[in-house]
């Protein structure tokens, strides 16, 4: 899961940047939010 989102931007050409909580850092299409 998502712990926390690292760019600024709802939308990114490449990705948004999050980091998971094993800490983890890598890019996501888009975010749902449930």
């Amino acid at each position: 899961m998502v712990d926390r989102i690292l760019t600024n931007s709802r939308h990114h050409p490449h990705g948004i940047k999050v980091r998971l909580r094993d800490g983890q850092v890598g890019r996501v299409q888009r975010i749902d939010e449930d």
